[in-house]
């Protein structure tokens, strides 16, 4: 997830098809090493509660917890959001706006993300990764956009997930 992604390029992680729909490298190959990153990952509430059952090192009591929480936090899962920017105000994430869509592009959840201090810079500028809980019900085939301006009507980056 560390190299920018190209529009309607399809990365399969988690089992899931993620097709940047728009908001990919601007200057396509020849900027492909210094563009800044913005890319995605979702798993659903099954998969993470699989995961978390699997775990060896809790109690049944702690998984149970976890579990709970999630359900009640995170009925559409989690997406994972991991971005590169030249500077370390681009990079925090609460200045991020998020749109989550169904199939039809009708809004289900929106808004800003919490904020998350920047890591230190790599190569080009800052990173920062936020795992971001979906207070919503969702369904593959499924949209999320991403918009560094809040409240914006257009977004900058916008993202399919379909199903396994």
């Amino acid at each position: 997830m560390t190299s920018p992604w190209f529009d309607n390029q399809t990365h399969h992680i988690y089992g899931h098809g993620i097709t940047m729909i728009y908001g990919g490298t601007r200057g396509g190959i020849s900027t492909y090493t210094t563009d800044p990153v913005t890319t995605l990952a979702w798993r659903s509430l099954p998969e993470i509660v699989k995961a978390i059952e699997s775990e060896e090192d809790i109690s049944k009591e702690q998984k149970e917890g976890k579990i709970a929480i999630l359900k009640e936090d995170s009925p559409g899962g989690i997406f994972y959001l991991y971005i590169t920017r030249y500077s370390e105000n681009e990079a925090t994430t609460n200045n991020y706006y998020v749109r989550i869509a169904d199939k039809n592009d009708n809004t289900l959840w929106k808004g800003r993300l919490p904020f998350q201090s920047p890591n230190l810079p790599i190569e080009n500028g800052w990173w920062n990764f936020i795992e971001v809980p979906i207070p919503a019900e969702v369904e593959p085939p499924f949209f999320i956009h991403v918009n560094p301006n809040y409240g914006q009507i257009d977004y900058e980056f916008g993202f399919k997930i379909d199903e396994k």
